[in-house]
């Protein structure tokens, strides 16, 4: 069926997600379309996805609590944290400083009274000291130990069940991403959908009329032509555009419904009018269209103004008309005087 459509495919040599990362991380492709949140493991840029975090882990570990571990890295990759947690084992450092009374003012070490008096050092003052927010945050030696045992609270806990997990430190999971199994792609055909081998296999394997095929197919052609158009892969064109009908909209999005010949081997169905049989409608995006063929929509554009210019002429005789004829017989000799 890939075939059929023209579209490009690799035979990956181990994940499929890591061949499409590669592909993505090339720039062969604009991005990988998987629910498997490894894409970016493997080095994927874009992944359009329906996110899932249900994904098999460390037990008890969320992602709730990996994003906490994540913020407190500054700097170290999770790689380098495993390491260091393999090195130092189940054995958590802790620093033990003594809290000192600190001033109710200022909140740095000290009494008020004793700042009064003496000042405050990390204030800077000799006499008294400078008052500070509830939140402000105390420099001195306890503040900066309890805050970071809250963070290392955190460690301590992802730590504990990871180096209990069966495996650890998963080495060969790690290899799986950091270590490419696929081959530099040289070329990468691009092709166009063929129509005669998609009617024919939809025909046979899921007993598609020829004519439903057509009609699928068809938006295809029409999008393949449009990039190519737009991406200057000027080849011999498959489809080919007659005139813009008229401006639609379309899921909120500014579209052309466009007239296209009629591309070959193009099967109409059975209650297809028969004046109508050399030429196929689609409904396209505008800002697509107009990248493609910007000829077309410029003569859209002129020809709608035009006719818009025409319709305002027309509206202003047929004014001028009725009004003359209905001013008074009897202010005929006045050209000042109009009655209705």
């Amino acid at each position: 069926m890939l075939d059929c459509l023209g579209i490009p495919w690799v035979t990956a040599a181990g994940e499929a997600e890591a061949m499409c990362a590669y592909l993505d991380s090339v720039g062969i492709v604009d991005g990988c379309i998987t629910n498997d949140g490894d894409a970016f493991l493997y080095g994927a840029q874009t992944v359009y996805r329906n996110f899932n975090m249900n994904t098999k882990g460390v037990p008890g570990v969320g992602k709730e609590q990996t994003l906490k571990l994540i913020k407190t890295l500054q700097g170290q990759t999770l790689l380098q944290k495993f390491v260091q947690w393999q090195s130092e084992g189940q054995e958590m450092k802790k620093q033990t400083v003594k809290k000192v009374t600190h001033c109710l003012v200022c909140r740095h070490p000290g009494s008020a009274k004793t700042h009064e008096r003496s000042g405050c050092t990390l204030c800077g003052s000799q006499r008294f000291c400078e008052p500070q927010d509830y939140d402000y945050s105390c420099p001195c030696d306890w503040h900066r130990t309890e805050g970071a045992q809250q963070t290392s609270s955190v460690e301590a806990g992802i730590k504990r069940k990871t180096l209990a997990s069966e495996g650890f430190p998963f080495t060969e999971i790690i290899n799986e991403f950091l270590v490419s199994k696929d081959k530099p792609i040289q070329n990468v055909t691009r092709r166009k959908p063929n129509l005669l081998l998609m009617q024919n296999f939809a025909l046979k394997k899921m007993e598609w009329p020829k004519s439903y095929t057509s009609e699928k197919v068809l938006v295809l052609i029409t999008y393949t032509e449009m990039m190519n158009r737009q991406c200057g892969r000027g080849n011999t064109a498959q489809i080919e555009p007659v005139r813009i009908y008229k401006p639609r909209v379309r899921n909120g999005i500014a579209s052309f419904e466009v007239i296209w010949k009629k591309p070959d081997h193009y099967v109409y169905a059975d209650d297809h009018p028969t004046e109508c049989q050399d030429v196929v409608r689609t409904v396209e995006e505008e800002s697509l269209f107009r990248a493609a063929y910007p000829d077309i929509v410029d003569l859209f554009l002129k020809e709608r103004e035009e006719a818009e210019e025409n319709k305002r002429k027309t509206d202003n005789s047929q004014f001028l008309r009725r009004r003359s004829g209905n001013i008074c017989r009897c202010c005929i000799n006045d050209p000042h005087s109009y009655y209705y």
